[in-house]
């Protein structure tokens, strides 16, 4: 399994798009139809870690 931490955004309805932070990431377009697409839970607190130091 091929897990992501994304942001969702639906815009036509039919479509999800899957975006992530990271520019070396190109934004996916899934189907609201696709079988294989589970969402399994929400980042409620991220920090970026050079903030850290």
């Amino acid at each position: 399994m091929d897990l992501k931490v994304k942001k969702l955004e639906s815009r036509s309805g039919e479509q999800i798009f899957i975006q992530s932070e990271n520019s070396r990431y190109t934004t996916e377009k899934v189907s609201m139809d696709n079988e294989n697409l589970q969402i399994l839970g929400k980042v409620v607190w991220w920090i970026l870690s050079s903030i850290l130091y």
